[in-house]
């Protein structure tokens, strides 16, 4: 009789709503981050741990913070806010990594102005230093920043693309290879189906990858293609 009654009142209490985020955490060559803590805080507070990159969290509506780490090392910051319940993907790209290599080039610059004197052969000397340094390290961030691509990898061809998908292929290869499907949306007079179609067929071509973040996609240049025109 007992277990009767607490049956009742359980299925008369309301379904608690909530949502499932799960993804992979990558840096910025699309690898995966092992063993990344993340901590999401906000009405409910949860630490879990990325084994092999992969994390699973179930959070209440609302609004909260994220902090991904590896090690002691704060690799992406973002705020997050869940609308409703369901199952959604949400794969992490640590894109403060590039912001710290940015803070590093302007710190380098500071400290060989800091430098220049008043002699003018001094002057001439740090100056090459100077535009030496700067090629060096924006060579250094550009090879950093760019996916899919290692030492003596060569150059591969990409089958024979249309018109409208060379034109698209050009614009996200002007963009260092890297883009969002919104920019894209922005710089050309299609439809958002059409957008999705034509990236979908530079997907099955292997030219691109795309990576959900959020509710947008992420478009990426899988290696350096040479498309024939």
């Amino acid at each position: 009789m007992h277990k009767l009654v607490l049956a009742s009142l359980l299925m008369c209490l309301p379904l608690a709503s909530a949502a499932t985020l799960h993804g992979t955490v990558y840096d910025l060559g699309l690898d995966v981050v092992d063993n990344a803590v993340i901590t999401v805080d906000g009405l409910q507070k949860q630490v879990v741990v990325a084994r092999n990159g992969s994390y699973t969290i179930t959070l209440s509506p609302g609004n909260y913070s994220l902090v991904v780490q590896r090690g002691t090392e704060v690799i992406l910051e973002e705020d997050l806010e869940v609308a409703m319940d369901g199952d959604f993907v949400l794969d992490l790209i640590a894109i403060q990594l590039l912001d710290d290599a940015d803070d590093e080039v302007d710190s380098r610059l500071d400290d060989i102005s800091a430098d220049v004197g008043d002699d003018p052969e001094q002057n001439y000397i740090v100056i090459v230093l100077l535009v030496a340094a700067i090629v060096i390290t924006l060579i250094l961030v550009w090879k950093h920043a760019r996916p899919g691509r290692s030492s003596g990898q060569s150059e591969q061809n990409s089958p024979e693309l249309p018109d409208d998908l060379h034109v698209l292929f050009d614009f996200i290869r002007a963009q260092d290879g890297r883009t969002t499907q919104k920019e894209i949306r922005l710089q050309f007079p299609y439809s958002e189906a059409k957008i999705s179609l034509m990236l979908a067929d530079l997907e099955a071509q292997g030219v691109i990858q795309r990576i959900k973040k959020g509710r947008g996609n992420i478009i990426i240049l899988k290696k350096t293609n040479t498309i024939s025109e």
